[in-house]
């Protein structure tokens, strides 16, 4: 996310704390979309190689996407997400950046800690 998003995502989170209906308004302008989904596609990368998460984990977070297209995002990074991939990565960079929050937690860390591994994938929230 560029600080424009960024700037924007928070101020939107103060005044109605609802990410759907920030989603919702965002799908309606096309090219914001293509740009939103591009910084979204690189933060997610970079949290999926920040935790050392399979592909197949990756996929999974992203809904079950197919192999070819998971390759296609990986390789471009310009897809154009739909709002449910895209609140997907929302709650994960939420995540990562609560984690952030937490001293001496280091997000890069605990994504595949053992609790962590156990609450996600062990605890049936993707499967």
């Amino acid at each position: 996310m560029d600080q424009q998003d960024s700037i924007e995502w928070e101020l939107f989170r103060q005044q109605q704390g609802d990410a759907t209906a920030w989603f919702k308004r965002l799908s309606r302008d096309r090219a914001h979309l293509e740009h939103l989904s591009s910084s979204a596609l690189k933060a997610f990368f970079s949290i999926g190689a920040a935790w050392d998460l399979s592909t197949e984990e990756k996929r999974t977070l992203l809904g079950g996407i197919s192999e070819a297209t998971y390759q296609t995002w990986e390789q471009e990074q310009n897809a154009i997400l739909n709002e449910d991939q895209l609140e997907r990565i929302s709650h994960l960079l939420g995540i990562y950046a609560s984690l952030q929050s937490l001293p001496p937690t280091n997000a890069n860390g605990w994504g595949m800690s053992p609790k962590f591994s156990s609450i996600v994938w062990g605890g049936g929230l993707l499967t």
